[in-house]
């Protein structure tokens, strides 16, 4: 009997030691996982600084500049040394989905639709989506600031704006910017609190025409403007870098022709203009849609050749008609590249770098001499 008692005791003894093992195996074991959400891994620099979603973007501090210029603002880089400031664009930096919403004016001008192919091919080089819109024509002021504020509700991550007036879309800018969306102004004119300014400087536009000007007639002689839409910033300031260039010089200004951008307006004010004042040798344009109206006027007037005309942008029209000795130079803006570059720039604003206000962008005085070199 004692020894039963015994057995049983050793039995309970071991059942017990096992269960204490068992016990003590469960609590060291590493806890399971594998239903919790995975952390992504990011670069250490941008990780308070891109965007993540839309749900969680900050509102951008709105900078309004009421005399902004970029050809003097001292917030200013060139294109050039973009890369070599911030490194290559950052588009690794940004989450998937990115979509940028992109306003231009008329695109029947061919440097607005260049323009637009730039955007859209940097866009598909960096696999981002851009959705564009833009104005029916170049006075289309109503309609392209009703396209803005529609755009706004479609919550882009980034805008691309163009407007036909300075203050056209101010407040577009600051919608965009309220919801945490970074705005670049696109070439053309200014958006006055935009994040960022891409472009050429316009009065040095006119500087370049006039130098032109100055070495294809040593001698002297008299000159004419035709311009864009008056009061607006880029036809003030390329008129008046064309005029002060002159300043002192044997060229004459001797008229000034309100084509706000239209090509057949630039046609009939400059047939007008030759009915008055006769020995006009030199006709700068602010862009090259006026300057091939201005080459249709001197060919109903048998002066094809006679007439220097300049135009601005750089244009495929253009240069075809510098090839056929038609127009005799354009101040090329390249609208495509500054497309380009303005995608560039959002996806930079939206990865957290710190972009100037201005970006400028190259130009050239291109004829028929040197046109090989940038067609």
């Amino acid at each position: 009997m004692k020894k039963r008692n015994l057995g049983i005791l050793l039995l309970i003894t071991l059942l017990l030691t096992s269960v204490w093992g068992c016990s003590q195996k469960s609590s060291t074991t590493e806890p399971d996982t594998s239903a919790l959400p995975k952390a992504t891994s990011q670069p250490e620099e941008s990780k308070d600084t891109a965007v993540t979603s839309t749900d969680q973007k900050q509102p951008i501090e709105v900078v309004y500049y009421e005399n902004f210029d970029p050809e003097t603002h001292d917030d200013r880089i060139d294109y050039n040394d973009i890369e070599k400031e911030f490194g290559p664009v950052p588009i690794d930096q940004l989450p998937d989905g990115i979509t940028l919403g992109a306003l231009l004016p008329d695109l029947s001008n061919e440097f607005w639709l260049m323009a637009e192919q730039g955007e859209k091919a940097a866009a598909e080089e960096y696999g981002i989506q851009i959705d564009s819109q833009c104005a029916m024509n170049e006075t289309d002021y109503d309609a392209q600031l009703a396209m803005g504020e529609a755009m706004i509700a479609q919550k882009y991550d980034a805008y691309i704006l163009s407007p036909l007036t300075d203050d056209c879309l101010t407040s577009v800018s600051e919608a965009a910017q309220n919801m945490g969306a970074p705005v670049v102004n696109g070439l053309g004119q200014q958006v006055k609190n935009a994040n960022t300014f891409v472009g050429s400087m316009n009065y040095s536009t006119g500087v370049a025409a006039a130098e032109y000007a100055k070495q294809k007639l040593p001698d002297g002689g008299k000159a004419a403007v035709v311009m864009g839409q008056v009061g607006v910033s880029v036809t003030t300031a390329r008129t008046t870098g064309f005029k002060d260039t002159l300043e002192g010089s044997n060229i004459e200004v001797v008229a000034e022709l309100p084509a706000e951008w239209n090509a057949e307006t630039a046609m009939n004010l400059t047939t007008d203009m030759f009915a008055t004042t006769p020995d006009v040798d030199v006709i700068f344009c602010n862009n090259d849609n006026m300057a091939l109206g201005v080459v249709e006027a001197l060919r109903t007037l048998n002066k094809v050749g006679d007439v220097i005309v300049i135009g601005v942008d750089g244009t495929s029209d253009g240069y075809t008609s510098i090839e056929k000795g038609e127009l005799t130079a354009t101040v090329d803006t390249f609208p495509y590249k500054c497309g380009y570059y303005s995608v560039e720039m959002a996806i930079r604003l939206l990865a957290g770098q710190d972009i100037p206000r201005v970006v400028a962008t190259p130009m050239a005085c291109v004829d028929k001499d040197n046109m090989a070199e940038y067609k």
